[in-house]
């Protein structure tokens, strides 16, 4: 792939997708539905690698371009949040997962 896909998706949708994608059903009517577009490209994910990078981090990788990161990440989504500070970002996304276990 030349170049990293980018899906744009609103951060409440990140555990439903994760689920989705490991094969695990999303509880219905609990949390918001995944994205799509995600689930359509992969089929029988085993394992995700969550790589959280700030707009900092984005500039950094786009001038270092760290091959580890760009050789074997194969789509980025864009999480859409009110809350852009990245401890804002963790807190929301481990109360939901916790929430749905």
């Amino acid at each position: 792939m030349s170049e990293l896909q980018t899906i744009k998706c609103y951060l409440n949708q990140l555990p439903a997708t994760l689920l989705k994608l490991l094969g695990i059903a999303p509880p219905l009517g609990t949390i918001p539905e995944p994205v799509q577009s995600v689930i359509d490209l992969y089929q029988g994910v085993e394992r995700i690698s969550v790589n959280i990078i700030d707009n900092f981090g984005l500039f950094e990788l786009t001038y270092h371009k760290p091959q580890f990161m760009i050789t074997n990440s194969q789509a980025m989504l864009l999480l859409s949040t009110k809350n852009p500070y990245t401890l804002g970002v963790l807190h929301q996304i481990i109360s939901k997962l916790f929430v749905i276990a």
